[in-house]
């Protein structure tokens, strides 16, 4: 074959095939699905009282920031002490909420936390996350964590902050598709008493404090989260069952006691004899 008629048998591709050839290499792949990315804060053995008490505005860390970023100026601040803020009714909306860890379920694809919903002003102390003691109601949230231990480590009664779409309802509770987790454990965050009280009674009984005034504290401790909260149950994850008691020795009867002999009447005491009367003098 001489040169000529290679060329004439090759053609170089006409423009559309080219632009099908483009079209199927960037098609896009089957959705997958948002991986969920969860930051820890680290809990200090105690909480040391700083010289100096000092707030300022939040601060989105690491990661956290992109996610921050992209929330609506009115869904950066959760509720005030002048304004209640309902989770409620915002299907399809990117929104970023506080909330306590009530129910943990681990899951096929991931993680579902129940939280109890935490109001935030905006402000926080300087040494620890500050978030209202008062809330409206509780919402749900998915994650699909990035890194699988990461789900398993987040504990009760811990707050979290939670970024994502609310993709349902379900019997006034929301659910949250999260993108980003940001955990608040013990002993890195306290509350204030500020917006109306819209918890559930179920958590609300679980409480010791009733005067606002006491709500609050620079240095908590553990007790301090229990008389707020409630007692804190189990770390999360897969609950082993307990091991099976091994069946208690049966119980040897007591030996009878030999009934006591029967008492013998007392012999009949003699009566005591009579003295005789003198004889009589004689005359």
């Amino acid at each position: 074959m001489n040169r000529f008629a290679a060329t004439r048998m090759w053609r170089p591709p006409g423009v559309a095939v080219v632009a099908a050839w483009m079209l199927v290499c960037l098609a896009p792949g089957p959705a997958r699905a948002q991986k969920t990315a969860i930051e820890f804060e680290k809990a200090p053995a105690e909480v040391v009282r700083p010289k100096r008490l000092g707030t300022g505005r939040y601060g989105p860390r690491g990661k956290e920031k992109a996610f921050y970023d992209r929330l609506d100026a009115q869904e950066r601040t959760t509720g005030n002490f002048l304004e209640v803020y309902d989770p409620r009714g915002r299907q399809g909306k990117y929104v970023s909420w506080f909330g306590i860890v009530r129910k943990i379920e681990i899951t096929k694809d991931g993680v579902q936390l129940l939280l109890e919903h935490k109001y935030f002003d905006g402000m926080t102390d300087l040494h620890l996350q500050v978030v209202s003691l008062y809330g409206c109601g509780d919402f749900a949230a998915r994650l699909k964590p990035a890194n699988a231990a990461d789900g398993k480590s987040i504990r009760l009664l811990e707050l979290v902050r939670l970024y994502g779409k609310v993709v349902d309802e379900k019997d006034g509770v929301p659910v949250l598709a999260t993108e980003y987790a940001r955990v608040f454990p013990w002993k890195t965050f306290t509350f204030m008493a500020y917006g109306q009280d819209r918890r559930r009674e179920v958590w609300k009984k679980l409480s010791r404090v009733a005067d606002s005034q006491q709500v609050y504290s620079a240095i908590p401790t553990d007790a301090y989260y229990i008389d707020r909260l409630g007692p804190r149950s189990t770390p999360p994850g897969p609950q082993t069952s307990p091991e099976p008691k091994s069946p208690a020795e049966p119980k040897i009867p007591p030996e009878p006691k030999t009934p006591p002999e029967p008492k013998t009447s007392p012999e009949p005491k003699t009566p005591p004899a009579q003295e005789k009367a003198p004889p009589p003098k004689e005359p």
